[in-house]
């Protein structure tokens, strides 16, 4: 044989004898496929040898054809050896998927045995509905278990101008409407019909009973069944939204509207109407503190379905979610408020009746947690909707639980808990004169203003150093005189730093130790304990914002009533029922007694609060506690000891 045969021969027969090229590559394995939903599901790897060469990259592949390949969907999660999972996302309903896994290093990419899998089916069924109310009718939407209403609520008995709000009263707007008419309202145009298309937005008690007969409110967990059941939050967005940029702004990301609820971008109403075309909000009647409600929103920008809370008077689109006739009704505990020795209020929703009459609604309450029907109650009606239950019978200073309750033939359902504290009373034994008593915190304060007079001067007539008591606006020394005036009982008495103090010297100390013109068992608090109440009030939620971080606590110790009107963000005298809630809702019930100027006459009452502490600055100056008609703070600073001001007492 010729020798170069030969060679060749040899070459192509070791050629032969020598592994393969994909022998180098990485070995790796599909594991089990789990948790498969409409459209996701999970899938396990592992790369069991890397052959000498790391592997850079290993995941998941798909595609609905078969032999997937990294060319097709995949993911990529880590490098190197051993087990991982892989998220299989967006995929489509009821559909047969292939899976492989797959490591890749510099030789190339091996792939595991195939396997596959069919995603779950979305059942989806279209209907519609009249509203017997105003003969509006809906298209609707059976998604998995639920039935909702495919298109935004538009019921409007009555319209308001977005700068009137509440969190306690039904509102309803439409959106870039500024007049009360409905009639113009319902007629408001932009490019489309605004309220044709975009239905109504209503604050939170309003959504909370404008659903149909048959229809409810959905809760924060009947939202997210809908969007569990169509992949998750961080997809179910996209296949809500109405699909294309008809309504939606460009590039309304993701939209396929795939299982007909079609979602549209109706905007909300904060401060001012905010996000058409952009977002649509959508409340839900759980609540999450007793100023702010739970809702969802979907964004032009993602797929997303997000939960949020905002305050009760913001204005959401709603969806309806029909009545289950097989379940107990659902109920909303309100809060707490009228709080006296031994009454208080508290108010209730029914939201929905299970498809069941309602037999009996109202509150529960008891010295301990969760109250039942089997405590004390109250029975308020037997309809959906609001009601107010009066609480009776309470013990002083004392701390009660309260829940709403609602019962049908199914049972019997509650409401979220909350908690009150009674006033406790105070007899003074000098004079006779009581005064309820509040506890803020490890603080246990006078709810009024001190009212002991043993002797009474016009404003006129003052001292630095001598006690003064003055009564404002009298302008004798009658002390019979002085106390039959209405100033007197409503706002008590005005004292120079002097008289407040009774002799004692100057304390900053906690408790300051100073007794003072208060009662036996009672103190001046010194600058430092009025500074105590202001950081518990502000870190506890007392800010008219709802915060933890600045002064904005003087509506929570100003009384309801009494001041005069200011239109500032959370001031005193701001009559924006938004605020109600924070009205007064430490108890310290603060009132604008005015004061005695330092070289008199009386000022402000009606505007100022101002009460002493006892803590001196130097000389003739001590330090003092005001709230204004026009502020959202409270204010701390000296004044000569010579002025008028009120006293609080503080416990021992």
């Amino acid at each position: 044989m010729n020798k170069c045969y030969l060679f060749l021969f040899v070459m192509v027969t070791l050629y032969a004898c020598t592994p393969q090229e994909t022998l180098l590559i990485a070995d790796v394995s599909t594991g089990e496929i789990t948790n498969i939903t409409t459209t996701a599901a999970n899938c396990s790897g592992n790369v069991i040898a890397d052959r000498g060469f790391s592997v850079a990259a290993r995941g998941i592949c798909w595609n609905i054809s078969g032999s997937p390949t990294i060319s097709d969907f995949r993911t990529i999660d880590g490098t190197g050896l051993g087990t991982f999972t892989s998220n299989l996302s967006d995929l489509l309903p009821n559909t047969t998927y292939y899976v492989r896994a797959y490591a890749t290093n510099s030789e190339g990419t091996a792939y595991g045995e195939e396997k596959s899998f069919t995603t779950l089916f979305i059942d989806i069924e279209y209907g519609s509905f009249t509203d017997s109310r105003d003969g509006n009718q809906y298209e609707t939407v059976t998604i998995g278990s639920q039935v909702w209403m495919a298109e935004n609520l538009a019921y409007l008995p009555s319209v308001y101008r977005p700068t009137t709000s509440s969190s306690t009263e039904p509102h309803y707007y439409v959106y870039g409407y500024n007049g009360t008419d409905i009639d113009a309202a319902k007629a408001t145009t932009k490019a489309t019909n605004i309220y044709t298309t975009y239905g109504v937005l209503y604050n939170w008690p309003a959504a909370l009973t404008a659903c149909p007969e048959g229809w409810h409110l959905p809760t924060d967990a009947e939202w997210t069944t809908l969007t569990d059941y169509l992949g998750g939050e961080d997809v179910a967005g996209g296949k809500m939204k109405e699909a294309g940029t008809q309504h939606w702004i460009n590039p309304n990301i993701g939209a396929t509207n795939a299982c007909g609820f079609t979602t549209l971008p109706s905007g909300c109403l904060t401060t001012n109407f905010y996000d058409l075309n952009y977002g649509g909000y959508f409340w839900s009647s759980s609540v999450n503190d007793t100023h702010s409600a739970w809702y969802i929103s979907l964004s032009n920008y993602n797929t997303n379905v997000s939960c949020a809370s905002d305050k009760m008077h913001a204005g959401f689109s709603v969806r309806c979610v029909k009545d289950n006739f097989n379940t107990q009704p659902t109920v909303v505990t309100g809060w707490v408020n009228n709080i006296t020795v031994t009454t208080a209020t508290c108010f209730g929703i029914v939201t929905s009746t299970g498809g069941n009459s309602v037999t009996a609604s109202g509150v529960c309450w008891s010295t301990s947690e969760n109250p039942t029907i089997s405590n004390s109650k109250t029975t308020d009606g037997a309809a959906l909707g609001t009601y107010t239950s009066h609480i009776t019978g309470l013990s002083p200073n004392t701390t009660y639980y309260v829940r709403t309750y609602a019962t049908n033939a199914k049972g019997t359902s509650y409401g979220q808990q909350r908690s009150f504290i009674t006033y406790n009373t105070l007899t003074d034994s000098r004079d006779g004169n009581i005064y309820k008593t509040v506890s803020i915190g490890d603080q246990v304060w006078m709810a009024e203003n001190l009212a002991y007079l043993p002797e009474v001067s016009p404003s006129s007539s003052g001292s630095y150093d001598e006690p003064y008591y003055y009564v404002f606006g009298y302008e004798s020394t009658n002390v019979s005189a002085a106390k039959a005036t209405t100033n007197y009982t409503t706002y008590g008495v005005l004292y120079n730093w002097p008289a407040a103090m009774n002799g004692a010297a100057s304390s900053n100390s906690n408790p300051s130790g100073v007794q003072g013109i208060c009662p036996d068992g009672w103190h001046l608090p010194s600058d430092e304990e009025w500074t105590q109440l202001e950081n518990y009030l502000i870190s506890n939620g007392y800010n008219y914002d709802g915060t933890t971080e600045g002064d904005k606590i003087a509506i929570s110790l100003a009384s309801a009533t009494g001041w005069d009107a200011y239109n500032y963000p959370g001031a005193i005298g701001n009559t924006n029922t938004a605020y109600d809630a924070y009205r007064n809702k430490s108890g310290f019930t603060a009132l604008p007694g005015g004061y005695r100027r330092t070289l008199g006459p009386f000022y402000n009452v009606g505007f100022d609060g101002y009460w002493w502490s006892s803590t001196q600055s130097s000389g003739h100056y001590a330090w003092h506690r005001h709230l204004y008609f026009s502020s959202s703070h409270v204010g701390r600073s000296i004044d000569g000891k010579v002025a008028g001001f009120s006293v609080r007492c503080l416990r021992d």
